[in-house]
């Protein structure tokens, strides 16, 4: 099995003031994601993430939906089993009205039918709240839970016992300054050895990601 990073959140992104500028219920998006990787079970160097899809407002009642797929490719691996895979999402998001702090809470959850490694069926729930603190910045929360269909012999612990699930989660702070929105992460997740590469490997070490962006 192989702990998806936060490039999962990352790769599909689209804030709602975009969909705004459209004038509509509903918008399509498109976008990519790219990074270097180093793993002992790909040969290739790169991983780029298309994302795309619908995403939109159901009618007076502040619920937004988004409907869409990411394709996980990448590109100069040839080794077996594959690394490629393909995600549907479906997710609901509301945010609260007159409330202290603005929270906004969304859930998504991701299917592939043949996850990395060709590990078959696979499920990916997100679970995120947004909270707005005084001078504009703003905290953000993530828990993520992923079971997987099947494991391979070098995926069972120390028990025998195969381990098909993981947790991961997130903490963060952001701030738009001068027209570009700052972000510090902290992202973490479940420490089983087997499930990260086996004794040693770093692969689930938690890590601090900071990020700019800008939108247009």
């Amino acid at each position: 099995m192989y702990w998806v990073p936060p490039e999962r959140q990352n790769a599909d992104e689209v804030s709602s003031d975009q969909l705004a500028l459209v004038n509509k219920p509903w918008g399509v998006y498109l976008g990519a994601w790219a990074s270097n990787v180093d793993t002992v079970t790909s040969d290739g160097e790169i991983e780029i993430d298309w994302t795309g899809g619908i995403r939109g407002q159901l009618t007076d009642t502040g619920i937004g939906w988004d409907l869409g797929a990411i394709y996980y490719h990448f590109p100069g691996d040839d080794l077996d089993p594959e690394k490629d895979y393909v995600e549907a999402k479906l997710g609901l998001s509301y945010k609260f009205q007159g409330i202290a702090l603005e929270p906004a809470a969304s859930v998504t959850v991701y299917y592939s039918p043949d996850f990395y490694f060709e590990t078959g069926d696979a499920v990916y729930t997100d679970a995120s709240l947004g909270l707005t603190l005084p001078y504009g910045i703003g905290l953000g929360l993530h828990f993520g839970y992923q079971d997987v269909d099947e494991v391979d012999i070098a995926d069972l612990d120390v028990d025998g016992d195969a381990n098909e699930s993981y947790v991961d989660w997130r903490i963060g702070l952001s701030k738009e300054i001068l027209g570009l929105m700052l972000d510090v992460s902290y992202w973490d997740a479940g420490d089983e050895e087997s499930l990260c590469g086996g004794p040693g490997s770093q692969n689930c070490r938690g890590s601090i990601v900071g990020t700019i962006s800008k939108r247009f």
